[in-house]
């Protein structure tokens, strides 16, 4: 196989819209990329390899749209881009989620430059200067790559396994428990009290919490639950947990997984330190294993130090996704 990246041989690729024609040996390409990273983490579910359909629907919806381009090299396919149109924070924005896109990892350097310049013309043209990518945490490569073109990173997706529960808890004089119907009013002010936390520097992130009534059904939730930290009686922290019930093309879950949100976690900054957060996750990892889940998953954005130095001391980094943001003055 020839090496572009050693021979730079770009006018033997041509880059085409994608054609269902294509679709399996795309596939193809996304399983030997999916397999490597569940070879370098050892817990991944193997939902997207043993059901090929999941991926095969997934990119044949992008064909009608003509958002999906493939790269040939003597007509064999060797890369493959997909996106999506989405508005975010009111800006049009494109969105290249982990099942659009996989490239021969001989050349995938190349293969990406070409792919993304190819499309980033397509998307510019149509006032759409947002363009996020997710990636696999296993690929530094790809990694470099996008942030030479100028991408930064925005989140990070991580997983655990629920087989082991070695997490040493030391009370501290908090307790935990799981919230019920009577703790919402106090809960509903510790949430909004952490959307005003993520408007703050540096996460600057804008956050609207679900009303009332929404917390009270996701309270009540049989397939989930709200734990909570306690100061004697006073709620000073929360971690909510749920079961996936479905394959999310985005973050690589499945029905198998159990979810850190949509609450997330939150521990008010006074308390911080002293291993509530600790405590609160071993509640709702045991909980995950009560329900017979095989893994947990769990988002978190990187300009967020709390989550930055927490999270990674107990998950496994699967998916970063990066964001480039173009100026407005392009001709």
């Amino acid at each position: 196989m020839l090496e572009l990246e050693k021979f730079n041989d770009r006018h033997l690729l041509q880059i085409v819209p994608l054609q269902t024609s294509h679709i399996p040996e795309a596939q193809a390409l996304w399983n030997r990329q999916y397999v490597r990273m569940v070879e370098a983490c050892g817990f991944l579910s193997s939902t997207w390899l043993d059901n090929p359909a999941l991926l095969s629907r997934f990119i044949e919806q992008h064909l009608e749209g003509k958002s999906s381009i493939v790269a040939l090299l003597h007509g064999t396919v060797v890369g493959f881009l997909t996106y999506d149109l989405f508005d975010f924070h009111a800006e049009p924005s494109a969105f290249f989620p982990i099942l659009g896109h996989a490239a021969e990892v001989a050349y995938q350097l190349t293969l990406y430059r070409l792919m993304y310049t190819y499309i980033s013309q397509r998307l510019v043209a149509q006032g759409c200067l947002n363009h996020f990518v997710t990636f696999f945490a296993s690929n530094p490569q790809l990694q470099t790559c996008l942030f030479e073109l100028g991408f930064g990173l925005y989140a990070v997706d991580a997983y655990r396994s629920l087989n082991t529960l070695s997490l040493e808890i030391h009370s501290n004089g908090f307790r935990i428990r799981p919230a019920s119907l009577p703790d919402v009013e106090p809960l509903w002010a510790l949430v909004q009290e952490s959307d005003r936390y993520y408007a703050e520097p540096p996460l600057f992130l804008k956050r609207a919490s679900d009303s009332k009534a929404k917390l009270a059904e996701l309270v009540a939730a049989p397939d989930g639950a709200v734990f909570l930290a306690l100061q004697q009686e006073a709620v000073i922290g929360f971690l909510n947990i749920r079961w996936n019930h479905t394959e999310d093309v985005l973050t690589l879950s499945d029905r198998t997984t159990a979810c850190l949100d949509p609450l997330g976690a939150y521990i008010q900054p006074a308390y911080r330190g002293q291993g509530i957060g600790k405590a609160l996750l071993a509640h709702a990892l045991s909980w995950g294993r009560q329900q017979m889940l095989v893994q947990v998953h769990v988002d978190f954005e990187s300009a967020n130090p709390h989550a930055n130095q927490f999270w990674p001391q107990y998950f496994t980094p699967v998916l970063y996704s990066v964001k480039r943001r173009l100026n407005n003055d392009l001709p």
